[in-house]
């Protein structure tokens, strides 16, 4: 079942496709047998006016996606993600939407990780590592009673994200947890296969997330989070 119509700019096939196939990107071939099977359709120039700052395939990107129309940007690449929804660009990532399109056909658990592991070398291990986790549904919901501050702090990130409560409760919950077992690991207090049980991840994984935080570029578990709504929306 087709699900959506993807496109990319003409910019961004020659960065992806021939910018890559010399370099010896792997995601290179695959966009070109995509687009060969007329999976990927190209978009012609737009004269969109776009802020500056973008390179010359994201400036592309972003003009198409300000002239609307579509109904989200799918990139992995954390600074795009932040700039186009500075301009309230609705944007999400690869995981997410290979995750909702799993929920839409009704596939099971263990075929959507069959697929999200053949995406694994194409996206950050955090994202990987976040959407692997929703599939094996290893976020417990708990009810608890949060302080008035709390509160308000999660008020503010609601206004600034444009979400609802539980998801800003749950992020921070995460991120706190996630910014304190690597402070912990850090100075020596806990041991890595700790904080990896108590993250519910493999010892790997813990370590890419400890290397990964703070690192510029790479999609957050934040981040994900935030694909993973405007993803089921998409399919809802």
């Amino acid at each position: 079942m087709e699900t959506f119509e993807v496109f990319i700019p003409a910019e961004v096939e020659r960065e992806v496709v021939e910018e890559g196939t010399r370099l010896g990107h792997p995601d290179a071939l695959v966009v070109a047998e995509n687009l060969d099977q007329g999976k990927l359709q190209v978009l012609g120039a737009t004269t969109e006016t776009v802020p500056i700052g973008f390179s010359d395939g994201d400036r592309a990107l972003a003009r198409h996606a300000l002239s609307g129309g579509y109904a989200a940007v799918v990139t992995d690449d954390a600074w795009l993600l932040e700039r186009l929804k500075a301009h309230r660009v609705s944007v999400t990532v690869p995981a997410a939407i290979l995750l909702a399109i799993g929920r839409k056909q009704k596939l099971p658990a263990p075929e959507v990780l069959k697929l999200l592991e053949s995406l694994r070398p194409y996206v950050s291990p955090e994202e990987f590592v976040t959407f692997r986790l929703i599939v094996e549904g290893k976020y417990p919901t708990r009810s608890v009673r949060l302080s008035e501050e709390t509160m308000k702090a999660v008020a503010f990130l609601q206004r600034r994200q444009g979400d609802d409560a539980s998801d800003a409760i749950r992020r921070l919950v995460r991120r706190g947890l996630e910014s304190e077992l690597s402070e912990l690991y850090g100075r020596g207090e806990i041991s890595l296969r700790h904080a990896a049980d108590l993250l519910s991840l493999t010892v790997r994984e813990c370590l890419e997330l400890f290397a990964l935080r703070g690192v510029s570029g790479n999609v957050t578990m934040a981040q994900a989070f935030e694909a993973h709504s405007v993803a089921e929306c998409l399919v809802d």
